[in-house]
This record gives structure tokens, sequence and C-alpha cells, in this order.
């Protein structure tokens, strides 16, 4: 029985020691990557991101799109999320845009906690957050001097419209919802989607484009994601925020290609719109910015490049 008792004590030694030791490397690893004496290397990886972008090239006269892999911080990255309001005068694109924003939300608290910047431009309704953190971070750069004039919606439209290969983007009425043929004033947009979390204590709120760049030059911002509606028209060109007028600021501009949509007639059927999309990315791939997709944010695998 002494000899029982001598196992049973050794027993309960190692389970204590295995136990400590794995307190031991739970402290070691809250101290160094989550703590908030965190070390500058370990941060540092904890917000870093490689993505790789798709690019769509012609070779031999067929498309393709080629990937390249790149290394980027949280801190030096923004996220506009574009008009995804609360309601849209076509009902197919609110139905549309219903669907894509749980997905947006969850791919920016992700990039949120990465450190990335996110705005959030709800067109023709920002008076709704008057008074709000966001809101007035934005605010702050009110009449920030731009490094070039912003061009005209008609020239931007006209630039883009002459690009190769050609596509139409406001005009055609197989690209845009006929929104005179609902006039349902139930349908009027009021505000951003819900769905789509506002941080007042980071996040910021603005659709002015001298907010927007002394933001960006306040936070070091380097790239800027783009995600939202509607990718032919205030993603790409209409908006002095869009993407072609904010690569004209000097910023390195993406679009999550996953995270976005097309303005088409509700007629369409769902596979001719899908069509559509993929038209219009790749017209963007080829002329104004590669594209990226929201798995590769949201996989934990995906935290560095090799």
């Amino acid at each position: 029985s002494g000899n029982s008792a001598t196992v049973a004590a050794k027993k309960r030694r190692l389970q204590l020691l295995a136990v400590a030791g794995v307190a031991v490397v739970f402290l070691v690893y809250y101290i160094t990557y989550v703590g908030p004496g965190a070390s500058g290397w370990a941060l540092e990886l904890r917000h870093e991101l490689c993505i790789h972008k798709r690019a769509t090239t012609t070779e031999r006269g067929r498309k393709v799109g080629a990937y390249e892999q790149e290394k980027i911080r949280g801190e030096e990255t923004a996220v506009i999320v574009m008009d995804m309001w609360d309601h849209h005068c076509c009902e197919a694109a609110e139905d549309r845009a219903a669907l894509l924003a749980p997905h947006i939300n969850n791919t920016v608290s992700t990039l949120r906690e990465k450190g990335a910047l996110i705005v959030h431009i709800p067109h023709n309704v920002i008076d709704f957050y008057k008074g709000t953190g966001a809101r007035k971070r934005a605010q702050q750069y009110a009449n920030t001097p731009l490094p070039n004039p912003v061009k005209s919606a008609e020239a931007r439209r006209d630039i883009v419209e002459n690009t190769v290969p050609p596509v139409t983007v406001d005009n055609d009425p197989r690209m845009t919802c006929l929104c005179e043929a609902v006039p349902d004033p139930s349908r009027r947009y009021t505000r951003q989607t819900e769905v789509i979390h506002i941080d007042d204590e980071h996040d910021a709120v603005t659709s002015d484009p001298q907010e927007l760049h002394g933001l960006f030059q306040a936070k070091g911002i380097k790239r800027v994601l783009y995600m939202g509606v509607h990718l032919n028209i205030c993603v790409l060109w209409y908006r002095q925020t869009s993407l072609i007028p904010v690569s004209e600021l000097g910023y390195d501009v993406m679009v999550v290609r996953d995270l976005t949509d097309v303005l088409s007639e509700v007629q369409h059927p769902e596979q001719l719109h899908s069509f559509k999309n993929a038209a219009m990315l790749n017209h963007i791939e080829q002329n104004w910015a590669p594209t990226i997709d929201s798995s590769q944010i949201l996989r934990q695998h995906a935290m560095h490049c090799t």
C-alpha cells in the first residue's frame, strides 16, 4: 500500500506540473501577443495580412487572370463601405445588398481588429450621423487641401466609357435598374443598413473627398479596399470618393470582389446579373485596380506571407 501511495503522489505531481506548464505557456502567449505589453514584432504579425491580388490581362487575345502576393499592414489600410443603405429604389438591388451586408460586416470587423480604418460612406444620408463619434472623426479634416482637383462626374464617366474593353456604366438599360418603374416612397433610404456596425470609437463617416484625404493622411493610410454598391457606378467612378478619384489622390486601391455588386435591370435573370458582375470586375482589373476575395481576410492561416 505504501508503494501505491507513492505512485499516486507522483501522478498528482506530474499532473500539477502539466497544468502549471500549460498555464505558463498561456501566460507567455498573452503577454507577448495579446496583452497591453505585447512586443512590437508580435503586434506586427497580428496586424499583418497576406493577400493575393488578381488583375486581368490579355495574352494572345485571351483574358487571363494573374495573381500577385502582397503583404499589407492593417494600420496602413482603409476600407470604404460604399452606399450600403437601408433601402434602395430598385427592389432587386436592395435584396442583393441585404445578402452582402452580413458578409461585409464580418469582413470589416476582422480588418478593424487588425488595425484598419473603416470608413462608411452612405451618400445623401450623412446627416443621419450628425454628432456621432464616427462623423466627428472625419469632420476634423474638413477643407484639407487635395493634391489635385477631383474631376467632374461627367469627365470620369467619359474616361471609363473610353477604356478598353469599352463598358457602358450608367445609361445602358441593360446595366441599370429602371427605378422610375417602382416609385414607392417607402423604399427611400434613410441611413446605412444597421447590419453593418459603425464603431464610434474607431470608424469614420463621410462623403467628402477633403475629409477623406485628410483622415487618410493623418492615419498614414497607403491602400484602400472598396466594398459595397454599386460596382459599375458609385464604387468605380460616380462619387467624389469613388475608386477612380481616390486612386488619383495617390492611394493604392483594390476591390473586394465578392463584397460588391453591379446595378442591373430588375427583369434580368440572375445568371445574366452574375455575368454583368464578372464583366465589370474584369473591366476594373484590366483598367483600374486589382481585386481580392474576402476569404483571404477571414482565413486565419492567411495572416502573413510566406
